[in-house]
């Protein structure tokens, strides 16, 4: 590795109103950062991801402005219109992604229920037959609380896959819809 003129990888900063990604250069948003010294990319997130990762992580990431100042460059009207449309092509981009994932994930939960309700059903007859069986009082007792078990593990995971595997994503897709519609674009002046 040889010594480079690279810049700061892009820092972050929340305030009480913004969450605030300052690029060294404005390659930074998309592509991963390089660390001053080195040549290479570090094995770092673009600057457009953490801002992302950043509002997704703020208890209400509607309240904080996303704002990206360019320090590399003048901000002219034409970069700052560049940006503005590359940011939202990116988050339309990974809103689909998300919509793709919480789509897979309600296949999942749907052939997963296809699975346990028939099991929960079956659990359920076995239930009823060992409880009105002729076994001792303890067997049954024993039987029928291991077959309670059998129903909320035929439950558990379809119905936790279904009502809130999906809430992560549904929480990034609102996220990245505010980062296109509120993006603030700043020069090295601010």
């Amino acid at each position: 590795m040889s010594p480079s003129a690279g810049s700061a990888p892009p820092t972050l900063q929340v305030t009480h109103d913004e969450v605030v990604l300052r690029l060294g250069r404005v390659q930074d948003l998309f592509g991963a950062p390089s660390l001053p010294g080195f040549e290479e990319a570090a094995d770092l997130p673009s600057g457009i991801e953490r801002l992302v990762t950043k509002l997704v992580a703020q208890r209400e990431p509607s309240h904080h402005r996303p704002v990206i100042v360019v320090a590399d460059q003048p901000l002219t009207a034409s970069l700052e219109a560049e940006l503005r449309a590359a940011v939202a092509a990116y988050c339309d981009a990974r809103r689909d992604g998300a919509d793709d994932h919480r789509v897979a994930l309600r296949h999942d939960g749907v052939q997963a229920l296809a699975i346990g309700v028939p099991l929960l059903l079956a659990s359920l007859l076995a239930t009823a037959v060992v409880v009105h069986s002729g076994l001792p009082s303890f067997w049954r007792t024993f039987l029928a609380g291991m077959l309670v078990v059998v129903d909320w593990v035929a439950l558990w995971y379809p119905l936790d896959t279904l009502l809130w595997y999906g809430r992560p994503w549904q929480r990034e897709r609102t996220v990245l819809a505010h980062v296109a519609a509120s993006l603030v674009v700043r020069g090295p002046d601010a």
